[in-house]
């Protein structure tokens, strides 16, 4: 990379967020492609021309890798794993998060909808199965049955629908609004009955499985008339852990 691409580069991350700015980084080390880069940046709000000049600024400084980590074969199942984590901000809330190290923890906690592979497929999730109408404006969920958050309490359409007003309302300044606003209004997703929702989109919109999809952390399904605020004293989601202590 030239000094004059590094000075450009640079001039664009400072004017980031610590989590575009993380997304960045992924793909300059060779984890993210070209194409999942500007995905990724797209659902974090990044507007069509900064888009242009990163993917332009990164493409001279990138190094994608083609190893993999080989397996160990002297690896045990069981003990203790230790992970490094970017700190929180913040006080973390599913709703308001907008940082690297607290949406790694609403993904250890909680789940999404749908999960998007490294692929780019979805797959379900909470979710079983999805189906527009014949313009996309009515996309309909099908919900997974015997789901339960981690205090015993079974997750149901009630559970979606609370979720996702919290996640459109521009009131209480959801960090979801940078992947929603326009898409996705409060009050506009039906139940039509306890495992099935239906979400009624101010527009058009072919690809709203990924829109909530994993790439959404703060999509994470909290249950029914939780308050997001209290989120980091009891950490209630349908995640794979289960949190001991804070």
């Amino acid at each position: 990379m030239t000094p004059a691409d590094k000075r450009g580069l640079d001039e664009i991350r400072r004017q980031r967020t610590d989590l575009e700015n993380h997304v960045i980084d992924e793909h300059l080390e060779g984890r993210l492609s070209r194409r999942d880069l500007l995905r990724r940046l797209a659902v974090l709000g990044v507007g069509a021309p900064t888009l242009g000049a990163i993917a332009k600024a990164s493409v001279a400084s990138s190094h994608p890798s083609t190893t993999r980590p080989a397996f160990h074969p002297a690896a045990k199942r069981g003990g203790a794993l230790s992970v490094a984590l970017q700190v929180p901000n913040e006080r973390v809330s599913p709703t308001l998060a907008a940082d690297i190290g607290a949406a790694c923890m609403l993904s250890q906690t909680g789940e999404n909808l749908t999960y998007d592979n490294t692929k780019l497929h979805l797959e379900p999730m909470l979710a079983t199965s999805w189906a527009p109408n014949a313009d996309a404006t009515v996309w309909t969920f099908k919900l997974r049955k015997n789901v339960r958050f981690n205090n015993g309490q079974a997750m149901t359409a009630d559970d979606v629908i609370y979720t996702y007003d919290l996640a459109s309302n521009p009131k209480i300044g959801s960090n979801a609004l940078s992947a929603l606003s326009g898409v996705l209004s409060p009050g506009q997703i039906e139940k039509i009955d306890a495992y099935t929702v239906a979400f009624h989109l101010d527009t058009p919109v072919g690809n709203f499985p990924y829109v909530i999809s994993t790439d959404l952390y703060n999509g994470i399904v909290i249950p029914n008339n939780y308050d997001p605020n209290d989120w980091q004293n009891t950490f209630v989601g349908t995640g794979p852990f289960k949190l001991k202590h804070y």
